[in-house]
C-alpha cells in the first residue's frame, strides 16, 4: 500500500508508509540500512540494553530484590 493514495473528503492523499514490525520488519529495515549505508533504527547497542534489562527483571524476581543494572 505504500505510496498509493487515497480519496479523502474529495482529495487525494498518499498513504503513509506501513511500521516494519516483526522478524520480517526487522529484516527488511536492516537490507534497507545496509543498502543505503544508514545505520538502522534499532541498533545492537539498543539491543543489549533491551536484554540486559529483561536478564536482571528475572534475577530480581526470582531474588525478590532489586538487582542493580550492568553497564552495557
Amino acid at each position: 500500500l505504500a505510496g498509493e493514495r487515497l480519496t479523502l473528503r474529495g482529495r487525494r492523499v498518499p498513504l503513509p508508509d506501513p511500521p516494519r514490525t516483526g522478524r520480517r520488519g526487522v529484516l527488511l529495515e536492516f537490507a534497507e540500512a545496509v543498502r543505503t549505508g544508514r545505520a538502522p533504527l534499532s541498533s545492537g547497542q539498543d539491543n543489549l540494553r533491551t536484554l540486559a534489562l529483561t536478564l536482571a527483571a528475572i534475577e530480581s524476581a526470582k531474588a525478590e530484590q532489586t538487582v542493580p543494572m550492568p553497564d552495557v
